[in-house]
């Protein structure tokens, strides 16, 4: 069997990394070996998408053990805390890359290289900034 399974609505179930916790609402990314965690403000993770209704717990598990299940994108993208201070996203930052700044929060900047790309930019709502995420973004 493949590493990423796929169905119908928009989901892929991916294999945690060892120790990893990924809560309801996290961004989920990859990291260097493939494996899924909780999106964090960090370089070399590659975004795959959001794991919306539950979470998965690899605690004391090693890579592979548990499988998370994570949405790639809904019709808007996903909602995530904005940053604050001259991280913030505004409207005028629409269809820009944003970057992880923790699990459910992102940034307008890279930080200098310590983040990694969560997606691009779709829209402003009520405080939360809504992103696409495509496919491995690096």
């Amino acid at each position: 069997m493949s590493q990423l399974q796929y169905s119908p609505l928009r989901s892929i179930s991916l294999p945690m990394a060892a120790g990893a916790v990924i809560e309801p609402g996290d961004g989920v990314c990859l990291n260097a070996s493939a494996f899924a965690v909780p999106a964090a403000e960090a370089p070399a993770l590659k975004t795959i998408g959001k794991a919306v209704h539950r979470g998965a717990d690899n605690t004391g598990g090693a890579n592979g053990d548990v499988r998370v299940v994570v949405y790639r994108s809904g019709p808007e993208g996903f909602a995530y805390a904005n940053s604050t201070g001259a991280d913030e996203i505004g409207n005028e930052h629409l269809g820009l890359p944003c970057y992880w700044a923790g699990p459910r929060t992102v940034a307008l900047t890279d930080g200098e290289g310590a983040r990694s790309p969560a997606g691009y930019v779709a829209k402003l709502e009520g405080g939360a900034v809504f992103v696409e995420h495509p496919i491995a973004m690096d």
